[in-house]
This record gives structure tokens, C-alpha cells and sequence, in this order.
């Protein structure tokens, strides 16, 4: 899509857009390589609970960018960036306890 995007901006714009194709090939290509990499390394989430408490937490942050930008309340959404590491890691000290 965005190869699509870059011919008609070429079109429009000039040569200088169509040459913007070659960063955005590999900053994108990097992040596919590098997520095709992570499914191999991590565990499947429905059997690791670290996994399945990273996703909860991600979908909060998300469900709180809705609320902001609907205008519902105002959530800040950066406080819970330490969640992110934070759960997974109350999760191994729980299970190293019990």
C-alpha cells in the first residue's frame, strides 16, 4: 500500500517522494524480519502467562488512546509503559514464590 501511496505522491509531487520508497523499505522490512524472528523465540501465548499479561496490558493502553480520543476521559496513558515490564515480572517472582 504504501509502495502505491509513493507513485501517486511521485506523480504529484515529483521524483523526490519516489525515492522516500527506499527508507520506508527498511525501517518496514526491518520490523517483518525482526517480528518474523520473535514468533520463532517466543512461547506461544495461550500457554505462557507473561505473554497473555503483556497483551492484557497493551490492550488497556490501547482501550485508553479510544477514551482519549473520543473525548471520555483522560487517561494517561503513559503511566502505564511500566506495566509492561512490570507484570511479566511480578508474574515470575509469584510463581518463584509459590
Amino acid at each position: 500500500m504504501d509502495g502505491l501511496a509513493a507513485i501517486a505522491l511521485t506523480s504529484s509531487y515529483g521524483i523526490g517522494s519516489g525515492f522516500s520508497v527506499l527508507p520506508i523499505l527498511v525501517y518496514q522490512g526491518g520490523l517483518s524480519l525482526a517480528s518474523g524472528y520473535l514468533t520463532q523465540v517466543l512461547p506461544d501465548p495461550a500457554h505462557a502467562p507473561p505473554v497473555l499479561l503483556v497483551s492484557g496490558v497493551g490492550g488497556l493502553m490501547i482501550l485508553g488512546l479510544g477514551f482519549n480520543l473520543l473525548q471520555i476521559g483522560q487517561i494517561r496513558v503513559s503511566a502505564f509503559l511500566p506495566a509492561l515490564l512490570l507484570a511479566p515480572l511480578f508474574y515470575a517472582i509469584a510463581d518463584w514464590v509459590s
